[in-house]
């Protein structure tokens, strides 16, 4: 069992806050089909004294768009206060405020070193900060099945049998209020170990590279990200037989995992806002709703992310996934989170 806790500890160790804290904002003052009228607008952005970019993007069902943005900006209230007085000024009628992106390389063509965001760029890692083990030696566990004192609300937990377990129902369509496109989603599948899960198909990342999956010592994983929607998710898998035996404190493993991500570096508060627990085909299912705050060196106020997850302990090893978005993200994204940790699935 000390075996198995410390097992289920070195796999809960994530990169989130790394994802979390670099997330910044900007002003999107127009959105165009075409790269020739973007720029022709950025030229008339310009003599009213803006210094505008573009980002390209493609669009579910729309095709591609070019987005005139303005500004970096540390959280969305210091991007809100500058929109809202570009329109008190008059230059422009709207505004939009988004996550920043990086901006085409060509934003001006021969003109492009003068057409710079005002503040300097800060995107997402490609890839998840290097992780090291909690500090977990001294978890063992208890003599009883007795639950940990911060364990929450019993109103939280609930756990059902499988034979009363019935299937899900499809999951309604997702749909951007920018666009009205409906969100696509592609499946990701682990060919080594089986297990899979659902991301929307503009989510950049994959799986884990060998280096990746040595420093972090598990035998798989993967990271996907979106600047559009403030969102990130990582996927764990450690091999471990058994790891769905009734033997093992479910408590304590969760307490330990949470304790862990909670850990890390730049975190300022996670805390667990609910828990449910299934067991289903012989796999025993925790899913959890999340909240947690993130700073890094050099940012003034932490940034709050709400988040989703669920730990899978299954017949041949232990699935962690969790997803993070951000507090003020629009009402899809959590749509969004709850497809994905709904899609999970780990090989039987």
């Amino acid at each position: 069992m000390k075996k198995y806790i410390l097992v289920v500890g070195l796999i809960a160790v994530l990169a989130v806050s790394a994802q979390a804290q670099r997330v910044k904002y900007t002003v999107q003052l127009e959105a165009t089909s075409t790269i020739e009228s973007a720029r022709e607008k950025i030229s008339q952005f310009k003599q009213q004294g803006l210094d505008v970019y573009i980002v390209r993007s493609e669009v579910p069902g729309k095709g591609t768009f070019y987005r005139l943005r303005t500004g970096v900006f540390a959280n969305q209230q210091l991007a809100r206060n500058y929109g809202a007085d570009l329109k008190r000024r008059g230059i422009v009628g709207d505004y939009f405020i988004a996550a920043y992106e990086q901006p085409l390389e060509d934003r001006m063509g021969t003109d492009a070193a003068t057409a710079k965001p005002a503040a300097p760029r800060t995107a997402l890692p490609d890839k998840p900060a290097p992780v090291a083990p909690a500090s977990i030696a001294a978890v063992k566990p208890p003599q009883s099945r007795s639950r940990l004192e911060t364990k929450p609300a019993a109103a939280s937990n609930s756990t059902i049998s499988s034979s009363t377990v019935t299937p899900q129902p499809a999951m309604p369509d997702i749909s951007m209020p920018e666009t009205g496109a409906i969100v696509s989603f592609a499946m990701f599948r682990d060919p080594a170990y089986g297990f899979s899960i659902e991301h929307p198909k503009y989510w950049e990342g994959g799986p884990l590279s060998p280096n990746e999956i040595a420093s972090q010592k598990i035998d798989a994983g993967a990271m996907f990200k979106s600047y559009q929607d403030a969102s990130f998710m990582n996927v764990i898998w450690n091999n471990l037989d058994k790891a769905n035996s009734t033997d093992n404190d479910n408590d304590l493993i969760v307490e330990v995992i949470l304790k862990s991500m909670g850990a890390g570096d730049g975190t300022q508060q996670m805390s667990e806002t609910s828990r449910k627990v299934v067991t289903e085909d012989g796999n025993i299912k925790t899913l959890l709703g999340l909240q947690a705050s993130f700073r890094t060196k050099g940012q003034e106020e932490p940034l709050d992310f709400l988040g989703k997850a669920i730990i899978i302990r299954a017949k041949k090893g232990i699935l962690l996934v969790v997803t993070f978005y951000s507090k003020q993200s629009q009402p899809y994204v959590a749509q969004i989170a709850d497809r994905i940790i709904s899609s999970v699935r780990v090989p039987n």
